[in-house]
């Protein structure tokens, strides 16, 4: 029961639903404020710390904007596209370069072996 209702034992029930009704509802607005303020803080500290300016709404909102476009790049398909042909094309440059140094290799220690060879064929028959 509310102090007036103390007080005043001669309040009707519906005088005492009356100041029930007034007192939860000035509590609910000052829950409702309060739940507003944290959340509004709780989205500031969420917006800083991914690095969004929140003091700079304009900056913030071109931002988002340059995020939704390179979002919208990366999801296109004939960009997907792009980026799996230029893999297979790094790809198939470092297979080329493995061979190649393979073959380089293999080439240069067949010219060590056959100059070793005919030096110690030139050794012998002289």
């Amino acid at each position: 029961m509310s102090a007036r209702a103390a007080k005043n034992p001669s309040l009707t029930e519906a005088q005492v639903r009356k100041i029930i009704a007034e007192v939860l509802d000035a509590r609910k607005a000052e829950l409702d404020e309060v739940v507003a303020r944290a959340a509004k803080s709780a989205v500031r500290e969420t917006l800083m710390a991914i690095g969004v300016d929140t003091g700079n709404p304009i900056l913030a909102q071109e931002t988002f904007a340059t995020l939704r476009t390179i979002a919208r790049t990366f999801t296109d398909p004939e960009f997907q596209a792009d980026l799996s042909h230029t893999r297979m094309w790094r790809k198939t440059v470092n297979t080329l370069r493995q061979h190649a140094a393979t073959i380089l290799l293999g080439t240069a220690l067949t010219a060590a072996i056959a100059w070793m060879a005919t030096g110690m064929k030139v050794s012998i028959t002289r």
